[in-house]
């Protein structure tokens, strides 16, 4: 099983940046090899990478959020929306490392197009109209 997650909606590398504000994400099952239901119930979690930051998940666009997410994915490739958000900026990019484990298993099956495993983001403080860094 493999899913595929994408920051900001987008496969793009240039779109793995997040603020404060919540940034809409998705991910869907790439490869659903091994998956015997309809759905697939997935974590997702993070890590601090050198000069990292910190980001909280959530289902909507509101509250706190958390610093893990679990979400039921289909098996059929249908995209489920999640969101993301900044809590502490990052002085390195990318900053965050997000993987996406599926409930129970220890292998990451997130990936990032083509081939890698995680997802990296980075982490900036939004000031008006332009960036901090």
């Amino acid at each position: 099983m493999k899913v595929e997650i994408e920051i900001n909606n987008s496969p793009q590398a240039a779109a793995r940046y997040v603020t404060w504000a919540w940034s809409p994400c998705r991910i869907r099952v790439t490869d659903p090899a091994g998956i015997t239901g309809t759905s697939v119930t997935v974590g997702l979690s993070q890590t601090a990478l050198a000069g990292g930051g910190s980001i909280r998940f959530a289902s909507t666009a509101t509250g706190a959020g958390s610093a893990t997410h679990s979400l039921s994915v289909p098996r059929d490739g249908t995209s489920v929306s999640f969101f993301i958000r900044g809590f502490s900026a990052s002085t390195a990019d990318p900053g965050v490392q997000i993987t996406a484990r599926r409930t129970g298993a220890t292998a990451a099956v997130g990936r990032v197009v083509p081939d890698d495993l995680t997802q990296p983001v980075d982490v900036r403080k939004a000031d008006a109209d332009r960036l901090d860094r």
